[in-house]
């Protein structure tokens, strides 16, 4: 008798216990009372901004909206009771946090930019230590043959004529300078003058119109002379 009473109670404490599990999963589950788009309207009408997310919080035993709110550039987090509407905590996101993360990303930025200056330094080194023991090695390691064609060319530099090798060394004059020497000759309005190298000599080829008169003047790059005027004059 004994041991069916236990077995009785032990089946009644059982049915209890799910019958308890299963009513607070429904009132878990159970729908809010308020719609996604009355806790909008709610939000709208008593906030300014724009709200950018609307969402059950899966977390809460009770039905809660989380509502992302923008006001003015400044982002802020509601909680409303989806049954009474009830604003449950209103949070401003806060701009410190941003700022850290900014820090968090500029330092990130910062240390990969140092790696990277880093190993180009170090290609540069070896770069350079690579090009020395070339350079080193490299006048040694020529044949005779190519040494005595280096030696060659040496000796014909040298032989160039004198004047050739004076004139390569003279300074250019200057356009401005140019202009001055043709307009001395030829008065008018310079309409073209250009550098160029005939049989390595460098000219300055100018042209002057006067009216119906033109002149077309050529002058030595280093030392200014005239070396050539051609006059066209409308009689």
């Amino acid at each position: 008798m004994r041991k069916k009473l236990t077995i009785l109670l032990s089946a009644i404490i059982t049915v209890t216990i799910l019958g308890l599990g299963i009513s607070h999963s429904l009132i878990v589950k159970a729908e809010p009372n308020l719609t996604r788009k009355d806790v909008m309207t709610q939000v709208e009408g008593q906030y300014p901004g724009k709200i950018t997310e609307v969402g059950l919080d899966d977390e809460s035993k009770s039905p809660v909206y989380e509502v992302k709110l923008e006001i003015d550039s400044q982002k802020y987090d509601l909680l409303i009771d989806g049954n009474t509407g009830e604003v449950l905590d209103l949070t401003e996101k806060s701009e410190a946090n941003k700022q850290e993360a900014d820090r968090d990303v500029k330092s990130t930025a910062n240390k990969q930019k140092k790696q990277d200056k880093n190993e180009i330094t170090i290609k540069e080194k070896e770069k350079q230590s690579v090009n020395q023991q070339n350079s080193d090695t490299g006048e040694d390691s020529k044949p005779d043959s190519e040494k005595a064609v280096v030696k060659s060319t040496d000796a014909t530099n040298e032989s160039e004529p004198e004047s050739k090798q004076q004139q390569g060394k003279k300074a250019v004059i200057g356009m401005d300078k140019a202009r001055s020497i043709a307009l001395a000759e030829f008065s008018g309005t310079i309409e073209g003058i250009e550098l160029d190298d005939d049989d390595d000599r460098l000219i300055y080829e100018i042209e002057i119109e006067d009216g119906e008169n033109e002149a077309e003047i050529e002058i030595d790059a280093y030392t200014g002379e005239i070396l050539f005027m051609d006059l066209e004059i409308d009689d």
